[in-house]
C-alpha cells in the first residue's frame, strides 16, 4: 500500500495521542497557572475554553508565555520585580492566546481523513489540530504524533526515507542562536522576536553547547523564574536540565547533512524534540558547528510534497 492510500484510509483520531481527561485551560486562568498546568502534564500547549461564550477560543503554548513574559519585562511602568511578578501571576489567559502568532486554531471533525490533516500540518505548517466531536475537543493531533507514526511506517516512505538532508536541501536553513554567556532574558527576547521556540546555544568559538527553548520555562516556580531570567543562558539551561530529563548534549540534539530521513525520524522519536540542529564536525568530532536546523514542520512539509508527487 502507498503512503497516500494509507493516509486516505486512516482517520485523524487513529494516530492522535489519547488523553483522558483532556487538559483544557479556562480563559480566566492566569499565565502562571497555565505554565504550571502544562508543566505538570508534560505538554507544550492546551486548548482554551471561554465559559462566558461557551466555546473554545484557541490554544496557548509555551512560546505564547515567552512572548508575554518578554512583553511584561519591557513595560516601563513596571519598575519593580514585585510588579512584574504580580502582572505575570494575575494576567488572564485570554490576553495571551496566540501571542506568538503561530497557533492558528483550526479544529477538525472526528472522522476527518488523515490525509487532510497532513495537508494542514504540512502546507500550512500548523503545529496542532484539535479533534472535535459534537462540539467538544476529544483529542489533539500534533506534529509529534504524526512524525511518530511515520517513523513506525518507514516502509511507506521509500525512497524518500533513504534521502539525506543535504540531498533534500534541508541542511542549510538559518539557525537562530544565542551565546552561552548572554543573559537568559536575551534568549527569550530573540525567541519572541523571531517567533521560534528554540535557539542553539553557542560557545565563544561558535561551537554548539546545547539548546534553550520555551520548554525550559516549565521547571521554575514563579518566585525563582524572574531571578533565573537574569542568569546567563548556560546557568539557566544547567538549572533547567537538573530538574528535567530533556536532552541537552550536542549528540542528542543534532543531525548531520549526510543523515537520512530515516535516521532523522529516529532521532526525533528517541528524543521527543521538535528541532535538530544540523552541524558539521571538526577536531575528530569533538566540536560541532551548527549550519542549519531541521524541524518537525520541515519533515511534515517534505512528506506533504512527496504525497503530491505520489498522487
Amino acid at each position: 500500500m502507498s503512503l497516500l492510500a494509507e493516509l486516505s484510509k486512516l482517520k485523524v483520531e487513529d494516530i492522535a495521542t489519547p488523553r483522558d481527561p483532556m487538559i483544557i485551560i479556562d480563559s480566566n486562568d492566569s499565565a502562571y497557572t497555565v505554565l504550571k498546568l502544562l508543566s505538570k502534564n508534560r505538554i507544550s500547549s492546551a486548548p482554551v475554553y471561554d465559559q462566558t461564550r461557551n466555546e473554545y477560543v484557541g490554544f496557548v503554548d509555551l512560546l505564547d508565555i515567552v512572548c508575554f513574559l518578554v512583553d511584561v519585562l519591557a513595560r516601563p511602568e513596571l519598575k519593580h520585580s514585585a510588579q512584574v511578578e504580580s502582572t505575570f501571576l494575575d494576567s488572564q489567559t485570554d490576553k495571551i492566546i496566540n501571542l506568538s502568532r503561530r497557533d492558528e486554531y483550526h479544529p477538525v471533525q472526528k472522522g476527518t481523513p488523515l490525509i487532510d490533516a497532513v495537508k494542514l500540518l504540512g502546507r500550512d505548517r500548523i503545529h496542532r489540530l484539535p479533534i472535535v466531536d459534537q462540539g467538544k475537543i476529544v483529542s489533539v493531533l500534533t506534529q509529534s504524533a504524526l512524525v511518530a507514526w511515520l517513523t513506525e511506517r518507514l516502509d511507506l516512505l521509500t525512497p524518500l526515507s533513504s534521502k539525506t538532508l543535504h540531498e533534500l536541501n534541508l541542511d542549510g536553513k538559518s539557525v537562530h542562536s544565542i551565546g552561552a554567556r548572554s543573559k537568559c532574558i536575551e534568549a527569550f527576547q530573540v525567541m519572541a522576536k523571531e517567533r521560534v521556540a528554540g535557539l542553539a546555544v553557542l560557545m565563544e568559538d561558535s561551537t554548539l553547547l546545547t539548546c534553550i527553548s520555551a520548554t525550559d520555562l516549565k521547571v521554575f516556580e514563579h518566585q525563582f523564574l524572574l531571578k533565573a531570567l537574569r542568569a546567563t543562558v548556560q546557568e539557566f539551561t544547567t538549572a533547567s536540565r537538573i530538574s528535567d530529563v530533556s536532552p541537552d548534549k550536542p549528540a542528542a540534539i543534532t543531525a548531520h547533512p549526510e543523515d537520512t530521513i530515516e535516521k532523522v525520524l529516529g532521532r526525533f522519536q528517541a528524543t521527543g524534540l521538535h528541532r535538530l540542529f544540523v552541524t558539521t564536525k571538526q577536531d575528530n568530532g569533538f566540536r560541532e558547528f551548527p549550519v542549519g536546523v531541521v524541524t518537525l514542520s520541515d519533515i511534515i512539509t517534505l512528506v506533504e510534497k512527496h504525497l503530491i508527487l505520489e498522487a
